[in-house]
């Protein structure tokens, strides 16, 4: 399911639960391990440098979203939270603005 996107930035609280969901279903390998917005995905070893591309595609498809090559810093990617402040500041494709 893809997000509704009108053209312009959404708020990083719109990618949290999106992001949540799929870290959640695609990524974690413990299913017995709560992934809060705070869980440190990096640490946890849930993302690693497979998962980055997973991540990526994944955010260029449902948010319409560009993601350069080299954007995608351990910094971004600690935790949810961290990823969908992260989001906030990336520009959407053309392909994802409204004519």
């Amino acid at each position: 399911m893809t997000t509704a996107f009108n053209g312009s930035a959404l708020a990083a609280s719109a990618y949290l639960q999106p992001l949540l969901d799929f870290v959640e279903n695609e990524l974690a390998i413990d299913e017995e391990e709560e992934i809060t917005p705070d869980t440190a995905l990096l640490d946890l070893g849930i993302v690693d440098s497979m998962a980055i591309v997973v991540l990526v595609t994944f955010i260029e498809e449902e948010f319409g979203l560009h993601v350069a090559e080299d954007a995608a810093h351990a910094r971004h990617l600690r935790n949810v939270r961290s990823m969908a402040d992260w989001l906030e500041t990336l520009r959407p494709t053309l392909a994802g603005r409204d004519a």
